[in-house]
């Protein structure tokens, strides 16, 4: 109800700026709660790619660590939701139901043709992808997943909600540790138990 309040709905996008953890899991699932697609902002991107895609996709409301947004020096003007803040209870307007063809999220691609596109990818696609890829790998409450992947990659989608969808464990692995061998093959050996 805080981000409804706070002007998230069908057709506003809201950032989440988060580094890889648990809150990032969060973040997405409220935002998606809400009833809005996600813009996934990855804190290790140049300043000046976040502001372009927050303008882009005219996202107003930031659900994220404020401190990233000011380390990052975006001047952007956005309202900032502080995701380890407790939430607040709040009068919201009322949810309008979902329908599969409204956004689940928008991504950009790298860029690598001149300026990043967004792409946006609608509820029907996002369900559809994470049930066929959930029977396919027959995952169940038993498994355990880590997810590596930054949330502005399309596989993050796979690592993140396909566990979720089957009430299997999911383990968020932190950027440094993903990006050393020995600490990743040591998380997964730990996280198997």
């Amino acid at each position: 109800s805080v981000l409804r309040a706070a002007g998230a709905g069908r057709h506003a996008p809201v950032g989440v700026l988060v580094e890889r953890s648990p809150d990032m899991v969060v973040a997405l699932l409220a935002v998606l709660k809400a009833g809005a697609p996600y813009l996934p902002l990855e804190p290790t991107y140049p300043a000046d790619r976040l502001a372009f895609m927050l303008e882009d996709s005219g996202a107003r409301l930031v659900l994220g660590r404020p401190r990233l947004l000011t380390e990052l020096g975006l001047d952007a003007d956005v309202r900032v939701i502080d995701v380890g803040e407790p939430a607040v209870t709040v009068p919201a307007p009322p949810q309008s139901p979902l329908r599969p063809d409204d956004l689940a999220y928008v991504i950009y691609t790298s860029g690598s043709t001149g300026r990043p596109k967004g792409v946006m990818v609608p509820h029907r696609g996002l369900v559809n992808f994470v049930l066929d890829i959930a029977r396919t790998l027959e995952l169940s409450g038993e498994d355990v997943l880590c997810t590596v992947t930054t949330m502005a990659f399309d596989a993050s989608v796979l690592e993140l909600f396909v566990p979720l969808s089957r009430g299997a464990r999911l383990v968020v692995v932190d950027r440094e540790t993903a990006s050393d061998g020995t600490e990743l093959a040591d998380v997964l050996s730990s996280s198997a138990a």
